[in-house]
């Protein structure tokens, strides 16, 4: 299956796309990008005693090349998620982050199913930090076009790796 039919159509012509893309070095993710367009690579995580949460965020563009984004937060209201919240947090960052800097798609890279199929409203949104994710992506779509990438975390994605590593920093995890 395809998330789209342009996907599809890209497949059956013999295009790559983004979404079955594996970057190995910056240079082949600079390599592939547009004017205009953002990929980014989010994740999140969480301290095991439960007292914060944290994102981290690895994007790329043209304009503003490789930037690397972090933070944490022990809002109790959203501790509770734990890396759910972290995960989340990431896509809304980097897609503000998108946004502010004037970019008109943001492709986000992540191993958490949740930061697609709520921001696209795929799932239903059970609880107040989905429900408000699901608000900023029906705003956001209104200033950005946005795509989502799986991929499996843990697995040796070399960005979505980065971007664990700045979640954990942030939190004082090494």
């Amino acid at each position: 299956g395809f998330p789209t039919l342009a996907e599809a159509e890209k497949y059956f012509n013999g295009q790559e796309s983004k979404e079955s893309k594996y970057y190995e070095t910056e240079d082949e993710i600079m390599a592939d990008i547009e004017d205009g367009e953002m990929i980014a690579f989010v994740d999140g995580s969480n301290k095991g005693d439960g007292s914060a949460f944290s994102w981290g965020i690895v994007s790329f563009s043209r304009e503003l090349g490789k930037q690397c984004i972090n933070g944490m937060s022990k809002n109790p209201e959203q501790i509770k998620y734990r890396n759910i919240a972290g995960e989340l947090f990431a896509s809304v960052k980097a897609t503000k982050f998108a946004i502010d800097n004037k970019m008109t798609k943001i492709i986000i890279y992540h191993d958490y199913s949740g930061v697609r199929h709520w921001a696209l409203g795929e799932w239903k949104t059970r609880n107040k930090l989905s429900q408000d994710y699901k608000v900023f992506f029906d705003k956001a779509k209104n200033f950005i076009e946005f795509e989502f990438v799986k991929v499996k975390g843990h697995t040796g994605d070399k960005f979505n790796e980065e971007a664990d590593a700045l979640a954990k920093k942030a939190l004082g995890i090494e």
